[in-house]
Formats: C-alpha cells, structure tokens, sequence
C-alpha cells in the first residue's frame, strides 16, 4: 500500500488543455436547419421542435432554462400544473430525439461539418467538429469551451451509454386479458427503464423484417448499433399470465440474464403486477449495480487493449465502487483525473472523482491535501452540473457520516430515494446510510429488499448488516453476515471479524483475523483512526468496536 499527495485535476502539468475555433452561431443554426429538414425530422413534429428549441435556447444563452418544466410547458404542451415526478413525458421525449440525432448521424449525416449532440442526464446540447465528437482520448487534445463568443456554448466529448433494444414480447394467447396484460407491461418496462440516466432504450415496435428467431437478435443489434437486447414471452395459464425475460448480449450472442414472474389474473389491481415486474426487471437489467453495468465495467478493468474512453474511466470507478480494493482504487483514480478534463461539464465523473478521493484517503490509499474539501468541493461541482445528479448525494451522504452529521445524512438519504425510489442501488445506499445513523431495522430492511434485486450484489451494505448486530452484542450472528461480505481484496472483512471473534472470546480465531487485515494493510495503525471513524459514525458503537479490535490485538 502505498500513500502520496496528488494535487486535484487542474493542478498539475497535465491540465493543459488545447483550445481550437469552436462552431460559430451561424455553422451551428446551419446544421440544426440540414437535421430538422431530413426526412426523418420534417415528417414528425416533436422531435423537430423539441430539438430546435434547445439550441436555440443555448445559442442565446438561456440553457439553464433547459428544464424538464420548461420544455414540457413550452414544447410539449402540457398544462402550467406538469409535474416531472409524475409525468415522465420529457425524459422519453429527450430519448426518442437523442435516438433520431443518432441515427441521422449514422446515415444522412455521416458527412455533416458538425456534430449537434444531446448528452445523456442533460438537455444542453453540445457541439463539435465531427472528428471530436466521438469519445476516444487519445491524448489531452480535448476541448471546452467557456465564453468563447458572447454565448456560453458547451463543446465537449459525448460520454458513451449502454444501449438497449427492447423487442415486443411474444404472445401465443390472443385473448383480451393477456393481449392488455402484455402491452401494458411493456409501456410500464419502458417507463422504468427511461427512469435509468445511462441507458439509452431502444423501442422495437414491430419485429418486421427480423422474422428468424436464429438471427433475430443479431440483425436488430446491428439495425439498432445495440449492444444489448431484451426480449420477453407471455404465456397464459388457467388463472395466471407467466412473463419471461431475457437479456441478449449481441457481441458473443449470449444470454446474460433470464427469469420468469407469475401474475395472478384473479387479483382485482391488474396494475400492481406490472408495475412490480416492470420495476424488477429494469432494476436487474439496468441499475448502477444491474446486469449490463456489471458486464461493462470488468470488461473495463480486465479487457486488453482497450482504448481509453470517458465510459471506460466511468466503469472502472463503478468496479471501484463494488469492491473498495486498492488495485481498483488507483486505475480510477487516474482516469477519473484524466476524464474531468476531456468533459468538465459532466455530472456524474465529478461525483465520481469526489467518492474516489473519499475511500482513497480513508482506506489509506492516498494521503491528499486538505481531502475531505477536496470531496465536498468536487461533490458541488457535480450539483451546479446537474442538482439531481444521485451519485452526488451519495458522495454528500459519506461525507457527512464522516463528519457525524447524522440529521444531515437523513436528509440526505430522502434526497438519494428522490428521483428513483425503486432503484435497487438507490434503496441500497440510503438504506446503508440510514442503518449507519442508527435508524438499523429501517436501514437494514431496505438493504435487504434492494439486495434481492441484484443478480451482483457489491459486499459493502453488509457492514451496516454486521454492526446492526454487533451492536446488540449479537456476535454470532453478525459473523454470519460477513459469511456473505465476499472482498478478498478488503481489510474490512478480516477487522470485523477479528472484533466479533475477539468478543465471543474465540481470541486465538481473532488473533488470526488480526494478522490478516496487517497482510492486506501493513499500515493499519498509521491509518485506524481516520479508517475507524469511516467506518462507524455512532460513538457509543464506535467505542464498543474499538473495544473488540484491541482484544484481537489490533490496537493497543
């Protein structure tokens, strides 16, 4: 393990950043006006107005009225009383025209002077010459723009997102029930899935031309530039609708994730199956810890040769995220530092350079300068990007605990449930905060609902789990939940082992757990304070763990 000052991104000799002739107001105006007169955009009224009005809107220096309100209000018709908690019509809207922007690009626009790009969890278009416009860094040749002319237009590389198709399901029954059964989970499906900022959904109305099952898949991935596919059947029984979902990933013609759900058609609310299906399987499919970011972030940290882009640093700081392990902790580091300068505009790579700095310095990777404000400083950076950036308030929340702001965390954890209250990874980080203040049998029953829903689970909530029980001087069966807190490459296991060990009075078990957190982190003594009071905000627990730890040998 080993521990140095690093100054923060744009302090050190790799922040020079080349600064080019950006597109000027007219070139721009003259791009949006070739888009909005294709084929595609002339024959459907939304999306041609819909896209009009944000670049004109940035053009003129009014991007921070780029809301969900306002473009509902102004664009989309709906009344002055639109709520976007409940109506999720701009978020589908922004999907469909960033879906139509895309595939203009892939085929009429291929040759276009410049590139207009809508990036995912915002509604301020962005522009660049097409030679920039993809995400490959292949050196600090990268460029923003700020006040360049008299407008504040933003020229940045666009991060990648995971792209997923969604077929019509397969009905072999066509009567009434499971004909509305089937379309009304599908719309539900899409409605949840749009809920997930980084996927880019993909609806296949109609199998069409890709009428042979063996090569289906393969020609809709490649029609869709899809990735990632996800099918579905219905079947009806006597008294029951069966669903069955897949996710098919096209690049080795496999299927990552299947299963089955039974609805009652007896129940009197038809719509409470679907919405607890809709939400399961997007949950699975598509959350922070779900199917697809899993596959994608250990193809980034373990893939060969694989250009760096800002979508490969976001997924190693997601595989960071999981394990806590210090070989991970450094390859995110570096290139989060590397990707807040290719795209300083970008919410999420500044919440996530905020969390990387957090356990880097608590766990003892890395000894910054004046850290904990380095964290909260990069935390609100990622909130004047975007106030609802979710990661943020994670951040916020760690921060806090650390700090023992315990009413604050609370706050916060509302906060974090706010925008994607059915989120497995949502439920689990607010009830992982919640438990840490001390409300345990809240916290720690969302932990377990959220954990059901996750086909990889990350190890980190079952240290809330341990110190539920540890706290009630239950040492057995807090031993029993890090049977499950699988982290080979963590000291926290082997502590809290040690702890319980040693007050079960099983010393020479904890002096053996005691010398296998010193292997993994030779400098624990150095680090245990800071490390101890990370890991427990209480100060009564604090001071019952601390306990456990010297009997094992760990302190004196």
């Amino acid at each position: 393990m080993r521990s140095e000052k690093t100054a923060g991104p744009h302090e050190g000799p790799d922040s020079d950043i080349s600064l080019m002739r950006l597109p000027s107001e007219d070139e721009i105006r003259g791009q949006l006006a070739r888009i909005v007169s294709n084929t595609a955009f002339a024959t459907s009224d939304r999306p041609r107005r819909f896209l009009s009005y944000i670049v004109d809107q940035t053009l003129v220096g009014n991007s921070k009225r780029l809301k969900q309100y306002c473009i509902a209000t102004e664009v989309l018709g709906r009344p002055s009383s639109f709520d976007p908690e409940i109506d999720p019509v701009v978020r589908l809207e922004a999907g469909k025209l960033r879906r139509a922007v895309e595939n203009y690009y892939l085929r009429d626009g291929a040759q276009d002077p410049i590139v207009i790009s809508i990036p995912k969890g915002s509604y301020v278009p962005t522009f660049s010459w097409p030679a920039l416009s993809n995400t490959k860094i292949e050196s600090a040749n990268t460029l923003t723009a700020t006040n360049h002319h008299r407008h504040n237009i933003t020229w940045l590389p666009v991060p990648e997102f995971h792209r997923l198709a969604v077929l019509p399901f397969a009905t072999v029954a066509r009567d009434a029930d499971t004909v509305e059964f089937s379309r009304g989970l599908h719309d539900q499906l899409v409605v949840e899935l749009a809920r997930y900022q980084e996927l880019s959904v993909f609806v296949v109305d109609s199998l069409g031309e890709y009428i042979d099952p063996a090569t289906a898949v393969l020609d809709i991935a490649k029609g869709f530039s899809s990735r990632f596919i996800l099918s579905g059947s219905i079947r009806r029984g006597s008294a029951s609708i069966r669903t069955t979902m897949r996710l098919h990933d096209a690049t080795t013609s496999s299927i990552l994730w299947s299963e089955s759900f039974d609805a009652d058609l007896n129940d009197e609310d038809r719509l409470a199956p679907q919405d607890y299906i809709s939400r399961r399987v997007a949950g699975t499919v598509a959350d922070y810890y779900g199917v697809i970011s899993q596959q994608i972030s250990l193809e980034a940290v373990y893939g060969v040769d694989r250009p760096w882009t800002i979508n490969v640093a976001i997924q190693r700081h997601r595989y960071l995220a999981k394990t806590l392990a210090e070989s991970a902790y450094y390859q995110a580091r570096r290139d989060l530092d590397r990707a807040v300068l290719a795209a300083p505009h970008h919410s999420l790579l500044w919440a996530a350079l905020a969390h990387t700095i957090f356990y880097g310095n608590v766990l003892g990777f890395q000894d910054d300068a004046d850290w904990l404000s380095l964290v909260e400083r990069y935390a609100q950076r990622a909130f004047e990007l975007d106030h609802r950036c979710a990661y943020a308030h994670v951040v916020m929340a760690l921060h806090r605990l650390y700090r023992g702001e315990l009413d604050e965390v609370r706050n916060t954890c509302a906060q974090i449930l706010k925008d994607n209250p059915h989120a497995p990874s949502t439920k689990l980080s607010a009830g992982f905060f919640t438990a840490l203040a001390g409300d345990w049998n809240v916290g720690t029953g969302m932990i377990k609902e959220a954990m059901q829903s996750l086909l990889h689970p990350p190890a980190w909530p079952y240290r809330a789990t341990f110190l539920s029980f540890y706290n009630q001087n239950n040492y057995s069966a807090a031993l029993h939940e890090l049977a499950s807190y699988n982290s080979p490459e963590s000291f926290t296991p082997p502590l809290l082992r040690a702890a319980a060990l040693a007050q079960l009075g099983r010393i020479s078990e904890a002096r053996a757990a005691a010398r296998e957190v010193l292997r993994l982190c030779p400098n624990f003594k150095d680090v245990s304070n800071k490390y101890l009071k990370y890991l427990v905000a209480l100060p009564d627990l604090a001071l019952h763990l601390r306990e456990g730890i010297k009997k094992a040998g760990l302190l004196s």
